[in-house]
């Protein structure tokens, strides 16, 4: 995820523009983070692996700069319809360079070129994240509504195929 922190409104890019952002304030200062999702697409590592990696570096970071990694969670759509809450880091780029020390060349060059494309505008994020909780609420109503139709047209084939079945083997 591709978010930006921005304590001055009034200087933030126009909602019409594809790339979303969301605006917090972190000391006066912008800070773009990148999620550990992210990190393992970019990278083609596996999420899990990335997680680790940054499980294994915190405390070192938090010794010395004084604070952990933002952990979060994000859900993530399921190929049979359903959802699932999957844990990730939301990590600042200074984390995500540090994190990357870990990697091999290969994969740390990739997450370095990521950073590049998504400050220069030549890559959108991976992942969106809604700008309002009603934003939220209404992506959440779709899911929902989607889930209802998907799982009304499953009960309707299963209908057929027991009818079906029924009349065959008779």
């Amino acid at each position: 995820m591709w978010v930006e922190f921005s304590a001055d409104i009034e200087n933030h890019r126009p909602a019409e523009q594809e790339v979303r952002k969301e605006r917090i304030m972190e000391q006066g200062l912008i800070v773009n983070t990148m999620s550990s999702l992210e990190i393992a697409e970019a990278t083609g590592k596996q999420h899990k692996d990335v997680l680790k990696a940054i499980r294994n570096m915190e405390p070192a970071w938090e010794k010395t700069c004084g604070r952990k990694f933002a952990l979060t969670s994000r859900i993530i759509d399921q190929p049979n319809g359903g959802t699932r809450e999957v844990p990730c880091y939301q990590l600042t780029k200074t984390e995500c360079l540090y994190i990357a020390t870990k990697f091999n060349d290969d994969a740390r060059a990739k997450l370095v070129l990521r950073w590049e494309a998504l400050e220069t505008g030549k890559a959108t994020p991976a992942y969106h994240l809604p700008k309002s909780y009603a934003e939220a609420l209404r992506e959440l109503a779709g899911k929902v509504e989607e889930n209802e139709r998907l799982a009304l047209e499953n009960k309707q084939q299963a209908e057929k195929i027991q009818k079906d079945a029924n009349g065959n083997f008779r």
